[in-house]
């Protein structure tokens, strides 16, 4: 009586994008009743259950660089703070980040290389200074901490050693090994990763998680990079920096190390090098993964077997060259990312710059230069681009891709089963569904029409009892469905 009663009275909000025309982004919609019992006349069922659990999801976030640091400073203080907002301010206006990565040293997405302490041999880090960043990274971080709707969880990854710690005598590109492979360059770059994660926290932002290396097989980089075999990684993270860490007081729970943080197609390869270590193992509490080289969906299902503890995040993604303006394509690929990364027991997705410059840019322009980047003149897209001319901020498709996610799939989440009746999925739709944590206790989908034909389905729930509402996903759509 009392799961017909709670059935009887609960009604279905609807939030939806739609390419158009008309355009639509981010509109909720009159909310729906349920009605008792089973889905029948529908020409496809997506039935979501409660019995079937799987991953908990951490977050969804963005990655702070000196590129966007430089980007918003190009714009007045009001334009800023309303970037800053549409990111990690609350759903109702912001799409709620949880999750922001940034950068040790320089990246490509800096003004130029520099690391934090440039004099050759100094393995005692006696010059080590993140001078730079105070002018830089770390304000905007913690103006970021301390304005944000929800809790954000830092993290960080290293591109390169300072030159001299590395074979080739540079930051901008490596040779094999990257490193040079003796022991005192080893414990230098130990110490400096931990004298990192110090200087953050003394200027008050914890550290989450640490990757180890940014992208370790980028060979042919033509920026900072540096090249570690999994077997080296391990032998690091186990007999170098997991020390140092014991050693400046770290614990495995203060700190979570992230493994690979490279493409999809040979994350099972690296990761499980690490993973199979006890050393290495307490310390790497995920694999970080990109989707430059496609979903590879069956690398995250094996590394997951091979050790259903540690957790995968989608760790950076853009899309490219340069900013493509109001591009529903591009948006289509986070959303398709996104879904299908969650579907392979992805815990979160992290997106690249939260913003870039727009350059040579004029009200009729539809492909833009982005940066800046030292080392690629076009540069990339980014869900919020920047023009400083004209002082304004265009607000891409992707961005609205992600917000379908990051402002309802809270962090606590866990994914349940959603999937259509008698295997009939419609062509070009995607589902996946979640449990939400308390207070909320009720229930999110995200369903996605890449296709030019609507769709007509019905959602059926079996908890508290078997109910259905009957929907329509409109061509070229994402909708976001709470109950």
């Amino acid at each position: 009586a009392a799961a017909a009663a709670a059935a009887a009275n609960r009604t279905l909000r609807v939030v939806e994008s739609v390419r158009g025309p008309p355009r639509v982004l981010l509109r909720e919609r009159p909310a729906l009743a349920f009605a008792s019992g089973r889905a029948t006349g529908a020409p496809y069922v997506l039935d979501v259950s409660d019995d079937v659990r799987h991953q908990t999801v951490l977050g969804f976030g963005g990655a702070v660089t000196e590129a966007a640091w430089y980007a918003l400073q190009q714009v007045n203080d009001t334009l800023r703070q309303r970037v800053l907002d549409a990111y990690f301010g609350a759903p109702e206006h912001g799409n709620g980040y949880t999750l922001l990565r940034t950068h040790v040293g320089s990246c490509d997405y800096s003004l130029r290389p520099y690391s934090y302490d440039d004099v050759k041999d100094d393995f005692a880090m006696a010059n080590f200074s993140m001078a730079h960043d105070e002018r830089t990274l770390i304000p905007l971080i913690k103006r970021i901490l301390t304005r944000s709707a929800r809790h954000v969880r830092v993290f960080a990854a290293p591109w390169s050693p300072p030159g001299w710690l590395k074979s080739n005598d540079d930051m901008i590109g490596t040779l094999v090994p990257g490193l040079w492979p003796e022991e005192r360059y080893w414990d230098a770059w130990a110490l400096y990763l931990v004298k990192y994660v110090q200087t953050m926290r003394a200027h008050g932002i914890e550290l989450w998680a640490l990757s180890t290396q940014n992208e370790p097989w980028n060979f042919g980089a033509n920026w900072e990079t540096c090249w570690w075999w999994a077997y080296e990684q391990r032998e690091f993270i186990a007999d170098y920096l997991g020390p140092a860490l014991d050693a400046a007081g770290f614990t495995p729970h203060d700190l979570a190390l992230l493994a690979w943080d490279h493409n999809t197609d040979y994350v099972f390869e690296f990761a499980k090098e690490i993973l199979n270590d006890t050393k290495a193992s307490r310390w790497v509490r995920g694999t970080a993964f990109h989707w430059y080289s496609g979903p590879n969906y069956d690398q995250l299902d094996a590394t997951h077997r091979f050790n259903p503890t540690k957790f995968l995040l989608a760790s950076e993604a853009c899309a490219g060259p340069g900013v493509l303006r109001d591009s529903w394509q591009r948006g289509e690929r986070y959303g398709a990312a996104i879904m299908g990364d969650l579907q392979h027991h992805t815990v979160g997705f992290v997106d690249w710059n939260i913003a870039l410059e727009v350059k040579n840019c004029t009200s009729t322009t539809q492909w833009c230069v982005s940066g800046p980047n030292h080392a690629d003149p076009q540069g990339d897209d980014a869900p919020i681009a920047v023009d400083s001319v004209r002082q304004r901020i265009y607000t891409q498709p992707s961005y609205y891709f992600i917000g379908h996610f990051s402002r309802y799939v809270l962090p606590q989440s866990i994914r349940i089963g959603a999937a259509w009746s008698d295997s009939a999925r419609p062509e070009h739709v995607q589902a996946v569904a979640f449990a939400r944590p308390p207070p909320h206790n009720d229930h999110v989908a995200v369903v996605m029409n890449s296709g030019n034909a609507t769709v007509n389905y019905a959602l059926q729930v079996t908890q508290p009892a078997v109910e259905h509402v009957t929907l329509s996903a409109p061509p070229r759509s994402i909708v976001t469905l709470i109950w």
